[in-house]
């Protein structure tokens, strides 16, 4: 408990108030643990209120807020407070300076209701915002939910920046897209080719569609042939040939002669005497015109040798030797490469359209240069080797037309030197063929193709790029793919544990909302507001759950908006006093303290003695109840329900203002108080006086008097006429406009000389216009 303030320096009115040790506000010995502190509007009472608020939360700028006017910097701002844990214990000091809190023995244990508390948990002006539903929502929770509240809101917060976090963070190549889903696909790529393949088949579909490109110029290329190439067949009759030249002999030659003949081809070349034997006609030497009878033996001899027959036999060796001279002539000159290399070239043709020619034309190539390499060497021997070798076995043969000369060639020599290597050739007739076997393929295929087909083909091969142009992208960008990645789990994590918290809360809180909101009607009703009832409703929107008060009357919804039209000014402070004291009840009751800054504000009679009714009860089971009010009307019925109350009220000294002990002995209803209840009990019907009503005009005087003092007492009006105050306060900006307006209004219809139709009204129409007046003064004032 409390048991008395004793310092209270530099903040708000009490600029220097240090008497406080001698003033109890509490006393445990007697139980009596009602503390009231009475003082008159501006004496301070919601400054008291502020430091305990800065007690019981360890926050300064409750007090800092509260620098006493005119500033003193240099002066320190101290609280000193006395508490008390039990009758038995000693008290404790617990003090404020240089913003801290010396003990934190009344941390956490007071609860405060104020004007500050209805703004911010239950209405602004007459309004519920969403702040004043956040701010309801963690009073109702208590801490530990308050707190599970928060970090709900902090991690909803959090994952609500992520979307615009992951936009920032996609890879590029996804940078832009409308749907996250097509960033997971990027990301979830299944790639199971490298960079380079990669490049390699985007290269390959591009070229494809280069060659779909040029289907016409393709269809227009010529067919290729492989002419068989001589080369090695030329060698075959070759060596056919000189066989042949060598085992070619004339048989008919009987031996005597052949020695005649042969003689004189010893001592000649021999070709007189075929010449000669032709050119003898009747019997005369057609060399030396002597007659031929004495040698006509020898003559028909000759003439037998060089017959027809044997003109055939010369005529074929000699067409033989012909040949061979053509053979060596030919491949002395012979470039295989050459007819090899046409056929390539009309190979390469096709090449742009063909990806598959590519790596064959690359081995004809590797090929064709080695066959050139052979070719060389191979030319050099036939220079070399061949030629001579022919040449010196003609020259023999010519000489012995008519028998047989041996070969002097090695043919298998000259199949080891002269003729290219079988392997080099078989790979490369191979290969031409296999080329010219695609294209073969590869052309009737093509010349079946539409232009549908080679639209259709390259929007495939287009799509293929597209493909594998995302794949090679999402290797080279796997770093930014794997933030995103954690972003993304981050964000699902928080997410997560958002809906587990979300879950505990609504688990620990829905039994205890169910009791909350039922206690809130029933208190609700007790302090004098009938046909309500309270609804607790979850609203999930935005980033952090409330539970909205929704208000029915007579089981009929009332919106937000219309609160101000069904409420009247009490009703809004006994809900908001309603929701307050049901949650005080669900605390640790045995250790809280329940401060009230005037908790009956604009409260009639009734409302004033039930509520002080439920205070004396509450002060049995709560640690202290303390009491800020300028109601004497709240004092008075305090003493009548013998609340069993310590009092103390806030005085004025000439240095500053001070708690002193308020004696209730002499206590006395002022003249303005005597009014207001004379008019309350004609409004409930007690009275039937209907010249009450002429208590309102000097009523409203003294109430805008008492109202607005100090304001008055700076304008310099306090002794001016109700017209000049209204005015005054009105053009000083203390009063709108449109209550200036009413007041005048007002003023005008209580003045003496308007009263006339008081005679013509009935009873109930009287009390009607008290009460609006009187709500109108307590409530919009």
């Amino acid at each position: 408990m409390i048991v008395r303030i004793n310092k209270i320096n530099q903040i708000g009115r009490f600029s220097n108030f240090n008497s406080g040790g001698s003033v109890a506000i509490g006393n445990l010995t007697d139980n009596k643990k009602i503390s009231v502190i009475y003082g008159e509007n501006t004496y301070g009472k919601s400054t008291i209120a502020d430091i305990l608020k800065s007690a019981t939360s360890d926050n300064p700028m409750h007090i800092v807020n509260r620098r006493s006017l005119p500033l003193e910097s240099s002066l320190p701002q101290i609280v000193k407070i006395s508490y008390k844990e039990s009758a038995t214990s000693n008290e404790e000091g617990i003090e404020y300076n240089s913003g801290i809190w010396s003990s934190d023995s009344l941390k956490g244990k007071l609860m405060i209701f104020d004007q500050e508390f209805i703004s911010n948990n239950i209405f602004t002006g007459v309004n519920i915002t969403r702040n004043n539903k956040e701010n309801l929502t963690d009073f109702i929770l208590g801490e530990e939910g308050a707190r599970i509240g928060l970090e709900i809101e902090s991690r909803k917060k959090a994952a609500g920046l992520f979307p615009k976090d992951l936009k920032t963070l996609r890879p590029d190549y996804v940078k832009v897209v409308s749907e996250d889903k097509e960033v997971i696909n990027f990301i979830n790529l299944n790639i199971t080719e490298s960079p380079e393949v990669l490049i390699k088949m985007i290269t390959e579909q591009k070229k494809l569609i280069e060659r779909l490109d040029k289907i016409t110029d393709f269809c227009k290329l010529p067919l290729i042939d492989i002419e068989n190439d001589n080369y090695l067949k030329q060698f075959t009759q070759l060596r056919e040939a000189l066989i042949k030249i060598s085992n070619s002999s004339y048989d008919d030659i009987s031996s005597e002669i052949m020695k005649q003949v042969q003689k004189q081809f010893d001592n000649t070349d021999g070709s007189w005497l075929e010449k000669g034997t032709k050119l003898i006609i009747d019997d005369i030497c057609p060399f030396c015109t002597q007659e031929t009878k004495a040698v006509k033996v020898l003559i028909d001899a000759y003439k037998a040798i060089f017959n027809d027959k044997y003109d055939s036999y010369v005529n074929t060796l000699n067409d033989t030797i012909l040949s061979v001279n053509t053979l060596t002539t030919n491949l002395s000159s012979a470039v295989i490469s050459s007819k090899i290399e046409n056929i390539i070239i009309s190979i390469k043709k096709y090449s742009p359209f063909i990806e598959e020619l590519s790596d064959l034309i690359v081995i004809l190539d590797d090929e064709l240069e080695k066959l050139r390499v052979e070719e060389t060497l191979l030319r050099e021997n036939i220079s070399n080797y061949l030629l001579p070798q022919v040449h010196h076995f003609l020259s023999d043969k010519r000489a012995n037309l008519h028998k047989k000369i041996s070969l002097p060639l090695d043919f298998d020599e000259i199949n080891k030197h002269l003729i290219p290597s079988d392997d080099i050739l078989d790979t490369v007739y191979y290969l031409m063929i296999k080329c010219i076997d695609i294209i073969k393929e590869k052309r009737n295929e093509v010349t079946k193709w539409t232009p549908e087909v080679v639209t259709e083909k390259k929007q495939t091969a287009n799509n293929s790029i597209s493909s594998l142009e995302m794949k090679s992208k999402r290797l080279a960008q796997d770093g930014q793919c794997n933030n995103y990645s954690k972003a993304l789990r981050e964000q699902k994590s928080y997410k997560d544990e958002t809906a587990r918290l979300q879950a505990q809360l609504e688990t620990q809180q829905s039994g205890y909302l169910n009791r909350l909101f039922a206690s809130i009607n029933n208190w609700f009703t007790t302090l004098g507001s009938n046909n309500f009832k309270m609804k607790c409703v979850q609203s999930t929107k935005g980033n952090k759950t409330v539970y909205e008060l929704k208000v029915q009357y007579s089981n009929t919804p009332i919106k937000d908006d219309n609160l101000s039209k069904v409420f009247s000014e009490s009703d809004r402070r006994s809900l908001a006093l309603a929701i307050f004291f049901a949650r005080a009840e669900e605390a640790d009751i045995a250790t809280t303290i329940l401060v009230l800054d005037d908790p009956v504000v604009s409260f009639d009679d009734n409302r004033v003695k039930k509520t002080c009714d439920e205070i004396k009860a509450l002060s049995s089971r709560f640690k202290q109840i303390i009491i800020l009010t300028h109601y004497k009307m709240l004092v008075r019925q305090l003493l009548n329900c013998k609340s069993n109350s310590v009092y103390s009220k806030i005085t004025r000294t000439p240095s500053s203002f001070v708690l002193e002990p308020f004696d209730t002995s002499d206590y006395l209803l002022s003249d303005h108080e005597k009014s207001y209840l004379s008019m309350v009990s004609f409004i409930n019907g007690i009275s039937s006086d209907i010249g009450i009503i002429l208590e309102l005009r000097p009523f409203l005087e003294r109430h805008i008097d008492l109202l607005y003092q100090p304001e008055l007492l700076d304008l310099e009006l306090s002794f001016a006429t109700l017209n000049e105050k209204i005015t005054g306060l009105g053009n000083a900006n203390i009063l709108d406009g449109k209550l200036v307006e009413k007041l005048h209004n007002l003023r005008e219809t209580l003045n003496s000389d308007h009263h006339d139709y008081i005679g013509n009204t009935t009873l109930e129409e009287t009390r009607d216009y008290i009460k609006s007046t009187l709500d109108f003064l307590y409530s919009d004032l």
